[in-house]
């Protein structure tokens, strides 16, 4: 929502010959984040950092009222509490969380590569080519009308929006492998054809208006494929495969990998479009053929599973050991329990 407003406000206001022209769409942004800020007090809280901090009764209200809508908590929700308070002593009985206790186990040594090259794959496949550098890539085409040029960044836009509402749809449906895969496959069919397309288009003396409205189709093609797994993905596929402890410092290394591609793409991407055109084009073929491979070995499925759940697929059988252990100390207290209250 936030990119169709700054699209279509720099639109608006791209023919005004003062400092507006930039204020009036940085000031609707900022706007936004008013209302972001005031509507996060009524977000529940994390049940597990409840948990973490002796709040158990709350994290437990919270797990009953979104898993089984009683008053009373159910086996399930029993079991959710035991699994969560387990896993969290667990990870306390280790050393003090730090950012080399991502390199002490293998497990945690397979989550800080998904963690990290996932950050530099979002920003990494061809995406910030159109993002940041649109009126590069429609001018190297032809499509040199400030208006013409606004207009199909509006578009795309409200493009994005409708594709990544849409696949949010079938994060849970589909799994996280499928979407990923498919997302990166797509991309780089598109951004292939969109290569050719603009290679062709150089050649010709003039330019040709049919190859050019080829590349900005691909380019929304391109981007339908982009929003179907980078979109609803990232950041709740990065907390799924992060243990409690190592959270917060997961997604700090998360973000330093998009951060470092961003260095990359602001620096490097201008001068590389002005000088090399088309052929810029071939290093995120290239690219998105590594980050193929690099999912497709790498990343496990976590679709369906809890946190806990998760564990094992990265630690193991010491984790799933510890996960049965949890489970029948969860199902004997909730046993025990509808004993009493059978009894009474």
């Amino acid at each position: 929502m936030g990119a169709i407003v700054a699209a279509w406000s720099t639109y608006g206001t791209f023919k005004l010959e003062s400092n507006w022209s930039w204020r009036i769409p940085s000031l609707l942004q900022a706007t936004v984040s008013v209302f972001q800020l005031c509507l996060i007090y009524f977000v529940p809280e994390s049940p597990r950092w409840l948990i973490a901090n002796g709040r158990t009764p709350e994290a437990t209200k919270i797990l009953n009222k979104y898993h089984s809508g009683t008053e009373q908590p159910t086996e399930l929700v029993q079991l959710q509490v035991a699994e969560i308070t387990g896993a969290i002593e667990f990870e306390r009985s280790l050393e003090s969380a730090s950012y080399l206790q991502f390199i002490r186990t293998k497990g945690n040594r397979h989550r800080l590569f998904v963690v990290f090259s996932f950050g530099f794959i979002i920003q990494w496949c061809g995406n910030q080519l159109i993002s940041s550098y649109i009126a590069l890539v429609l001018t190297d085409i032809g499509i040199t009308d400030p208006e013409t040029q606004n207009l199909i960044n509006g578009g795309l836009q409200i493009f994005n929006w409708v594709v990544a509402v849409g696949s949010g749809l079938l994060v849970d449906r589909l799994g996280r492998r499928f979407l990923l895969l498919t997302s990166l496959i797509g991309m780089l069919i598109a951004f292939t054809i969109w290569t050719i397309l603009a290679a062709l288009n150089q050649q010709r003396p003039n330019g040709s208006k049919g190859l050019g409205i080829g590349v900005v189709v691909m380019v929304f093609v391109f981007f339908a494929f982009y929003n179907f797994a980078m979109m609803p993905l990232p950041i709740a596929y990065v907390l799924e495969v992060l243990p409690y402890t190592l959270r917060a410092k997961g997604l700090t290394v998360f973000n330093l990998a998009q951060f470092c591609s961003g260095i990359f793409n602001g620096f490097v991407n201008p001068v590389a479009l002005e000088h090399l055109r088309w052929k810029y084009y071939i290093v995120f073929v290239c690219a998105l053929l590594l980050w193929i491979g690099i999912i497709y070995f790498t990343y496990p499925e976590t679709c369906g599973m809890t946190l806990e759940e998760v564990s094992q697929v990265f630690d193991g059988r010491e984790a799933l050991d510890r996960s049965y252990d949890i489970k029948d100390m969860a199902l004997a207290e909730a046993n025990h329990k509808e004993k009493v209250m059978a009894g009474r």
